[in-house]
């Protein structure tokens, strides 16, 4: 499951199918965010460093041009 693919198509009022849908997604997205197979853990030694590009990494967004721009952000606390 990519997060990037969550999408909500439309639910009836009348019906609880969105809260148990959200509640799946978010059960299903704590299993992996915090799943040992997927989480990395790092002692650190004096003198390393990471270098991350935080445009790809976290952001996204249009080429930069004359008109109106489209961005969006992915962050979990």
């Amino acid at each position: 499951m990519h997060p990037t693919y969550v999408s909500s198509v439309g639910h009836d009022p009348a019906s609880n199918q969105k809260d148990e849908d959200a509640d799946f997604v978010t059960e299903a997205l704590q299993k992996r965010l915090y799943s040992d197979e997927f989480c990395y853990w790092h002692r650190w030694v004096k003198g390393e460093f990471v270098v991350m590009d935080n445009i790809s990494q976290l952001h996204a967004r249009s080429v930069l041009g004359l008109g109106g721009r489209h961005m969006r952000r992915i962050h979990f606390s």
